[in-house]
């Protein structure tokens, strides 16, 4: 089940998993809000091997317009920020660079994102390629 807006989507997701004999309630609620222009906040909570949780932020801070190009193309650059766990625990946050590789022959945008991680009890290097900044 899916709610959309213009400003925010909130999606729910029931389910059962049979594995061996064994039958697992999933649940999982999503959340994602975009408060101005360019910016996004995503938050979620669910259960499936152990209960699960993130939060997620980009902001835009830059949009470049080179106008109409048939190849790639950089269309924007921003800042974003992650944080998911499992449980009580901290399994991994970063907090990056991205910027935004479009095309107009409908490949669709990829974002390239750098920046720094913890994750282990450690600070690391954080290197992305999502369709999602």
């Amino acid at each position: 089940m899916s709610l959309n807006g213009n400003l925010f989507s909130i999606s729910l997701e029931p389910g059962i998993r049979l594995s061996n004999g064994k039958i697992t309630p999933l649940l999982a609620l999503d959340a994602t809000f975009s408060p101005t222009l360019g910016t996004s906040v995503g938050l979620g909570v669910g259960f499936y091997e152990d209960f699960y949780w993130y939060i997620n932020g980009a902001q835009l801070l830059y949009r470049i317009n080179w106008g109409w190009s048939p190849l790639f193309f950089l269309k924007e650059m921003g800042v974003g920020i992650e944080v998911n766990g499992s449980n009580t625990n901290l399994d991994h946050s970063a907090m990056y660079l991205f910027v935004n590789v479009g095309s107009t022959i409908g490949l669709g945008d990829l974002f390239p994102k750098i920046g720094i991680q913890y994750s282990n009890s450690r600070l690391g290097l954080y290197l992305g390629l999502e369709t999602r900044p």
